[in-house]
Formats: structure tokens, sequence, C-alpha cells
């Protein structure tokens, strides 16, 4: 529990939030759209803006849908007051919670929001108050002083192991910051490579975009030539621009398997005025442990990041997740990769000969216990009428699970399995006598015996 500071003068107070809150879910209510966004600051962090005004528009033309919205949290950072915001929105068939960084201001005599923006509500708090963050299992650190806030992010929607915004308080800036796993070891130039021909493809730069990465390396981390790291660390840098105009730069650091991503990203000229607090930040990124081989890092990242899971078995294809409380046993013979992403886990088993395989992708709940309802359209996605996919009803048998499976018309097998904390979704891709082994390696798949599990990244191990 953190103790609560003096708020500084003329800094909004939780009343004031609680007040701002009201106000918003009544505008919400009456869909009026020009009440609601005239509590922000429109010209600040115009990146969330947008995407906040996009989502308000989209449910706007949900018939009955209704938001009720209440403060679980309120600190200040400097003068700004933020506030933990829970938004539950129900509709007569249906209901979700948002939680939302609501930052507000003291401005022109009345309180004011500077954004809101979607977080995740079990590491919120624990990052929020102080001047760094850290992930032991990604054996990395930053520092920041109050001008930030941080915004973790669930792994599903940052794609990536760790997701974290930094959001600038004082200016139109933000940093993205990402942590990956690759299956082999990579350098940072290959890496910006990589993801700069994606973003290429994705048409997601700007059309006129040439310019080329650079070296670069923060000042956190000695090169190696002059201090005794335990991995080489490798470093690139590219500045340019997205379409619509934000300003991008990106900073990748790979350290063997692993490559993080820090990209500030904003409008032009306020990247421009925010380049030394940018540029402190970025500087400031270190190891944890400078001592961690490479090997060391991926293992222990993969140790922390999916719960400790195991493989055992006479022929080593049996895998066993105490913390989730899942176990698998793949096809003899096959090749086995577990992967942390933006999933709990993600495993595969593959035949190198054949390249028949089976994946295993694992979600926790975002806001309630899973359910069929809650994860049917999953399921009818992927057989929308006319597809030729066949489709079981859902099961419960010996395995702790509630499943269902669809036959899709490329061969593939789609199986989908839940219990109220946890969802598994099988994919197997294979063809004549090897679709055995892979239906097989599915009926195998158990719910563990003990508790709830799904601790947040056994962190107290990690310290």
């Amino acid at each position: 529990m953190v103790a609560a500071l003096p708020a500084p003068a003329q800094a909004p107070t939780e009343a004031d939030a609680t007040t701002l809150v009201q106000e918003l879910d009544r505008a919400f209510n009456a869909r009026n759209l020009g009440a609601l966004l005239a509590h922000y600051v429109p010209d600040r962090q115009t990146h969330f803006f947008a995407a906040m005004r996009a989502r308000l528009h989209a449910l706007f033309r949900r018939d009955g849908l209704s938001a009720c919205s209440r403060v679980l949290r309120f600190f200040h950072r400097g003068h700004t007051g933020i506030a933990l915001v829970a938004t539950e929105l129900t509709a007569p068939s249906q209901r979700a919670s948002l939680h939302t960084f609501t930052a507000l201001r003291r401005q022109a005599g009345r309180v004011v929001a500077l954004f809101s923006i979607d977080v995740d509500p079990r590491a919120a708090i624990e990052h929020a108050h102080g001047s760094s963050f850290s992930c032991p299992a990604c054996n990395y650190r930053i520092r920041f002083d109050d001008r930030w806030l941080a915004v973790p992010r669930a792994q599903s929607e940052g794609g990536c192991t760790e997701a974290l915004w930094l959001v600038s308080l004082e200016r139109d800036v933000f940093l993205d910051i990402g942590v990956t796993h690759c299956s082999a070891a990579t350098d940072a130039r290959h890496a910006l490579d990589r993801i700069l021909q994606a973003k290429r493809t994705a048409r997601l730069l700007a059309e006129d975009d040439s310019a080329t990465p650079s070296a670069w390396l923060p000042r956190g981390i000695p090169r190696r030539d002059t201090a005794d790291l335990g991995v080489a660390v490798s470093g690139a840098r590219y500045q340019g621009s997205c379409r619509g105009g934000l300003a991008v730069d990106m900073h990748v650091l790979a350290a063997g398997r692993m490559v993080f991503l820090l990209a500030a990203r904003g409008n032009p000229s306020a990247l421009c005025a925010a380049r030394a607090e940018v540029d402190a930040v970025l500087d400031s990124f270190e190891l944890v442990d400078p001592k961690l081989t490479a090997a060391q890092m991926a293992e222990r990242a993969l140790r922390l990041h999916t719960g400790g899971g195991t493989f055992d078995g006479p022929c080593g294809n049996r895998y066993r997740n105490p913390t989730h409380r899942v176990a698998i046993t793949g096809p003899t013979g096959w090749d086995h990769q577990l992967r942390a992403g933006a999933f709990l886990f993600h495993l595969t088993f593959r035949n190198p000969t054949s390249g028949s395989s089976l994946e295993l992708y694992a979600l926790p709940p975002r806001d309630r216990p899973f359910c069929p309802n809650s994860i049917e359209r999953l399921v009818t996605t992927q057989c929308p009428p006319g597809s030729g996919a066949k489709s079981t009803d859902w099961q419960t048998t010996g395995c702790g699970l509630t499943w269902r499976q669809v036959e899709l018309a490329d061969d593939s097998v789609l199986r989908v399995a839940f219990r109220p904390d946890l969802l598994l979704v099988l994919r197997g891709r294979a063809t004549g006598q090897e679709r055995a082994l892979v239906r097989k390696a599915m009926d195998s798949l158990r719910s563990l015996p003990g508790g709830n599990g799904a601790p947040a990244k056994a962190k107290a191990e990690a310290k």
C-alpha cells in the first residue's frame, strides 16, 4: 500500500475526479458527444484523444448501452491528479468493464481531463506512483520523473510479453515500450528492419518516408568492450513519421533472443520540444542484472512470464504448467517450443519433416470469468455459413475443462477449452495419419488440481 501524499497546491482532488466522471457518465448516457468531449483538453495527447473519440462513436451506436463509473484510486503526479476509473458498460444482453487512467488538471478555474487511457488494473497502481518501471523477469529498468505517467497494458493488447506506455503529462508525446522474445538470437538492426518492414507493409509509415536506421545505445548500457556484461547488447534507432503526421523515434535494443522496443511518438513540434525529457528516459534504460548471459535472460523471462512450465515424461513431450494448472502431451518425436508473448503462454509442437503442427494459446479473462456465452463469438467466427466448417456442441469431460471443436475447411482443427479463470485455444494442422496424432494430443489436455492460479508473473520469485 502506498501512503497518500499531500495534494500539491491547486491540484485537483479526489472529489473533483468523482464529480468529473459522473458528468462524463451523464453525457455518455445522454449520447451528447459534444458535452462529453468538452471536459477534455483536445490538444493534449491527441493520439489517445482521437482513439477515445472513435470508440465513443462506436459505442454511441449501441442501443440501450449505459455507463456507470467510479473512482477506485486517486493520486498525484506533480500538479496532475490521476484517477483509476472503473466503468461498467451495460446493455440488455451484455455487460463489459473498462479500466482507465484519467488525468486531471485545474485550468482557467475548472477541472479538465488531459486524457483517459485504458490500463491493466492488475498492474496499474503498482507502477503508477513510482519514478521507475522494472521487470525482473525481462531484466530491465527505466527511470522517469513526475512529468510522466506509467500506463501498464495487458499482454493481449500490447501484443508482446511486456507492454507499457509512458505518457507525458506536459506535452503531446508518449513512449511506447514493449519486450518480445524471439525464437533465436538476433541483433538490433535486423530486429528494427523487420519492424519497419511490417509497418510499411501495413502502410503505417508516411508515404514519403526515406529515413534509414542508425546505431544507438542508451547511456545506461555500457559498451561490451568496457564493461563486464554477461550478454552483448546491440542498439539501433530510426527517426521518421507515421501516416497522419505523427512523428516517431524508434529505439531498439537486442540482447540474445530478447528485443526491447522504445518508441517515442507524438506531435512533431511537441516531440522536438520534449527531446531532452525523452532522451533522459531512454538513457536511463539499464539491465537489472548485467551479469546474466543471453541464455539465462531468455530462460528467466520464459519461466517467470509463462508461469514456470516444464517438459517431462518418458519422451520429454509432456508439458505441465503448475501455475496455470494445465498439462498436455504432444506427439512423440515432434519438436516443441514454449514462447512468451501476447498470451499467458504459447506452446508449439511441430513435426520438422512433414510440417504438421499443434499450437496451444492460453489467455486470462479480461473483466469476468469465462463462460460459453463470453467466447461463443470466437467459435462462430471460425465457421461462417457456407465455409464448410463443422462444429461440435460444448462438452464437459474428465479433463476439468469445457470445450468445443471446429473442423475447418483447410483441414485444420480448432478446439476451444476453458474454465472460469483460463481460456485455452488449440489449433492443429496435419494431414493423413498425423491428424490422429493431433487429436490424441488435444484429448490429453487437462486442467490440473489446485487453486485458481495465475499469479502475476511470479514476481516474488523474481525479486
